[in-house]
């Protein structure tokens, strides 16, 4: 299949241009009760190869144009204005050198326009339209792999909604099971089940942004639980406009990588600012001064993070990842309105 198109490919200019030449032998030598191809047969063959060379560059120009977002009327003048004067600086220079003979002078040149635009253009318009034809039909089926893939996701939210109340039944059994003596323990699995219940019910709609902050912040605490005592954070996060709103778990990632890379001097510098249009998030750790200035930024969390932010805030957002001195910083910037 894909062979035959581009074959035919091919072959479409060469059918455009002896139609052309031949559709204006026939205007001239019957309008002047001649013979069709009356007249010297060798300048005939080198006009029909001129022809059918030109309907090629008019091809290639045309297929070029295809794919510019423009309405049909811009797209049109802006081929058939080059066509036009292309195929006039042709027969000129033509003329000129006595390569082409035309033997009524300007107005064969005026019958040779008439002819020829016309045809372009109708060829530039089948072109197009096919086009346009096959864009559709891509669209078409991305449209139904999309919904194919919507209902795939959705059988499987249902599927997944069974293990959470296990799951955090379970955590409240452990919880109660904890003596009371035991504070840290007990307030690891608070703000584990804490994390959890956020990440399951609120992560394919948007949250209010305070409730973003208080994961995060419950985030913090709960890997205080786990790291060192000589560990220094210091975090801040500005006060939400009412009303605002983000696609939660946007940055557990970068907050996740600063934890577990942190060395060092063991700080993790958390800053969060807000404006009205736009959500600011920095985060630095240190990290030893031997340790390989590349670190990986292609790992499975950060791939799926630019893919999130794709999807959700296309053009709307900036994401920066690297290295000064002994800290390792990220910045993500995202457009929220």
């Amino acid at each position: 299949m894909k062979n035959s198109q581009h074959l035919l490919r091919w072959v479409y200019p060469l059918l455009l241009g002896i139609v052309q030449f031949n559709t204006l032998r026939l205007v001239t030598d019957f309008s002047r009760n001649s013979m069709f191809w009356s007249g010297e047969l060798q300048e005939h063959i080198i006009a029909q190869a001129v022809t059918v060379a030109f309907a090629y560059l008019f091809d290639y120009f045309c297929r070029k144009m295809l794919g510019r977002e423009k309405s049909a009327v811009a797209d049109s003048l802006l081929v058939a204005c080059p066509a036009i004067l292309f195929l006039n600086l042709l027969l000129f220079a033509g003329t000129g050198i006595g390569f082409l003979k035309l033997g009524n002078g300007w107005l064969d040149c005026l019958l040779i326009n008439i002819v020829y635009i016309p045809l372009l253009m109708i060829y530039y318009a089948i072109l197009r339209m096919t086009y346009m034809n096959r864009k559709y039909e891509e669209q078409q089926l991305m449209i139904e792999k999309i919904r194919g893939e919507q209902l795939q996701a959705e059988l499987n939210s249902l599927k997944a909604q069974y293990h959470p109340h296990f799951l955090f039944n379970a955590l409240n059994t452990i919880y109660f099971q904890i003596n009371e003596s035991n504070v840290e323990a007990r307030k690891g699995v608070e703000l584990l089940s804490k994390l959890l219940r956020f990440q399951v019910y609120n992560s394919d709609r948007k949250v209010k942004i305070e409730q973003e902050i208080a994961y995060m912040e419950a985030y913090i605490d709960f890997q205080k639980l786990r790291m060192p005592e000589r560990l220094q954070i210091v975090s801040h996060f500005d006060r939400p406009l009412p009303g605002q709103t983000i696609y939660p778990l946007l940055f557990q990632p970068l907050l996740e990588n600063a934890f577990k890379y942190v060395a060092g001097e063991y700080r993790i510098t958390v800053d969060l600012s807000l404006s009205e249009e736009d959500i600011v998030l920095c985060i630095e750790n240190t990290v030893l001064p031997e340790e390989s200035r590349k670190r990986e930024e292609r790992g499975m969390g950060i791939r799926n993070l630019r893919r999130r932010l794709d999807l959700l805030y296309p053009q709307h957002y900036a994401l920066f990842l690297g290295r000064c001195g002994n800290c390792y910083s990220a910045k993500l910037k995202i457009r929220l309105q």
